[in-house]
């Protein structure tokens, strides 16, 4: 997890893709594959409707491809991504620009403007096994149009130096302002926020406390501020660029997760105290930053503590069969959100989908109680 920007628009603005079906897809083949590109940076959902059909949009090498199922291509002349609406022609991508699409031309090939970890919704496999907690507050829970820029990672640290990720390839805190900074900072065709339209949230430390915590050549509560300079380093920088509204939650219980569990009380022990800790470092290092700016807008701490401790306090309340294990069938993910595969129920029962990592019904209700609190 990490950075995520949610930049409210106008409502009713409308987004599209409008793709022409090369000659040469025009065949008797079952499946075409067209890249497409992604003109005003709009996340993207998995299913469009097109004249005649259904198509699925997936990434592949960095392009955005579109999957056309068996169709008879002699009476499709145009396919439509749409959001918000289905236009008779939309404005395919030509180069850095969007123009016109008419029936008779075939789209040339191109790159999208903007790399895959910000493409929220496409192609990617949640460790929620579901909707996660950001895409339920901008899409479930939500009154306006918005668009979301997704730079979260999974297994990310705060700085890979400070604390090594599980892969090489993993982005942090680091990595992913810099990656804001190069792309999304010059506010791009696509991307015009604005300090008083974009919200920046953080939801990072799972990862940077599990894998500290038992380290014996530190001080946790001096490690933790030395992670906090870090990460409030990244948050003066997005301020410079014009953040103002930032929302950060608090690491939740990661104490009760199968994968302390199984450790033993002693390493159960020791993380609570590092959880602990680290909260409240972030909660100061928060008010100190607000202190130091007094032309900020919306900041907000969201302890996900209580919700997890209540969820895992309440099981049956809450419909939960299992807050201690999970069901090794489903850790690697499922189909689809109510898959079950005996002797196991189903896997929204669960409220963790592996070792570590909460379903997407937890998730849900992180997002509700985020909406009620930044709405209050």
């Amino acid at each position: 997890m990490a950075v995520i920007i949610i930049m409210r628009l106008v409502r009713g603005t409308a987004a599209a893709v409008v793709v022409t079906i090369p000659q040469k897809a025009r065949s008797s083949s079952c499946v075409s594959l067209l890249p497409v590109c992604l003109c005003d940076g709009h996340p993207l959902t998995t299913k469009y409707t097109y004249r005649n059909g259904m198509a699925t949009v997936r990434l592949q090498d960095e392009r955005i491809l579109v999957e056309v199922d068996c169709i008879d291509y002699a009476d499709l002349d145009l396919l439509v991504v749409a959001y918000h609406g289905s236009p008779e022609l939309g404005q395919p991508c030509n180069g850095s620009s969007c123009q016109t699409s008419h029936a008779h031309e075939t789209l040339t090939v191109c790159s999208t403007d903007f790399p895959r970890s910000l493409i929220s919704g496409v192609d990617k496999k949640m460790s929620s096994n579901g909707p996660n907690w950001v895409h339920a507050l901008t899409q479930t829970y939500n009154a306006t149009d918005i668009k979301l820029f997704n730079l979260a990672f999974g297994g990310a640290t705060i700085d890979s130096k400070l604390v090594t990720p599980y892969l090489p390839t993993v982005l942090s805190i680091v990595d992913q302002v810099s990656q804001f900074n190069g792309i999304l900072a010059s506010k791009p065709d696509g991307a015009k926020w604005s300090s008083d339209n974009s919200l920046f949230a953080f939801w990072i430390g799972i990862n940077d406390v599990g894998n500290s915590y038992a380290w014996t050549n530190i001080t946790q509560s001096g490690f933790h501020q030395v992670l906090m300079n870090r990460l409030f380093g990244q948050v003066e920088s997005l301020y410079e660029r014009g953040a103002r509204s930032f929302l950060f939650l608090t690491v939740p219980p990661t104490n009760r997760a199968p994968l302390i569990i199984e450790q033993g009380p002693s390493a159960a022990s020791a993380i609570t105290a590092a959880l602990k800790d680290y909260n409240t470092k972030l909660s100061e290092s928060v008010k100190a930053f607000q202190a130091k700016h007094h032309d900020l807008d919306q900041v907000t701490v969201f302890d996900t503590q209580p919700i997890f401790n209540a969820l895992l306090d309440n099981p049956h309340t809450f419909g939960y069969v299992n807050t201690t294990g999970f069901c090794d069938a489903y850790q690697n993910g499922t189909p689809n959100t109510a898959t079950q595969i005996a002797p196991c129920a189903p896997v929204s029962s669960y409220f963790w989908l592996n070792t570590l990592h909460p379903l997407f019904t937890v998730h849900d209700v992180v997002a509700r109680a985020i909406s009620t609190t930044l709405s209050a």
